[in-house]
């Protein structure tokens, strides 16, 4: 690929359009979906739906429970995969009543963005998970 022809697809001025109401510090994860019409944002504790042909937000998810790391597309335009960062070892007192269970905390989430509802989850990661990539091919996946 010859770097002089790529370019910026869109420059989004107001943060709203990005994250939302969302107070956190930065975006920690995006992902395109392979048509290239949609992408997803993670940030702490909220996943947006952006339309890239629009470039306006189609939806915000709030993930408080689990918190949202990086995250992935799947073959599904209404599906993605995202990685939790709650550490049970620092939840404290305002994160104790979420009643997270062993292996839940450093896992691996299989969501539907239509309902938004968890279709699986994937345990045994020991530290957090920091990246996260589909195969083109089928539907599995790397952490």
């Amino acid at each position: 690929m010859d770097p002089r022809k790529m370019f910026v697809g869109a420059v989004f001025q107001d943060r709203e359009t990005l994250l939302g109401d969302m107070n956190s510090s930065g975006i920690t994860g995006i992902s395109y979906h392979r048509e290239g019409k949609m992408v997803v944002s993670a940030c702490g504790e909220y996943i947006r739906l952006i339309d890239c042909l629009s470039g306006t937000s189609k939806k915000q998810i709030k993930c408080y429970k689990y918190g949202v790391s990086c995250i992935s597309y799947t073959h599904d335009v209404h599906s993605i995969l995202h990685g939790s960062h709650r550490e049970l070892v620092k939840q404290g007192p305002a994160l104790s009543s979420l009643n997270l269970e062993k292996g839940d905390a450093l896992s691996i989430r299989y969501l539907s963005l239509y309902d938004n509802k968890y279709l699986r989850v994937f345990r045994g990661h020991e530290k957090p998970v920091s990246s996260l990539a589909m195969n083109p091919k089928n539907d599995t996946f790397y952490s």
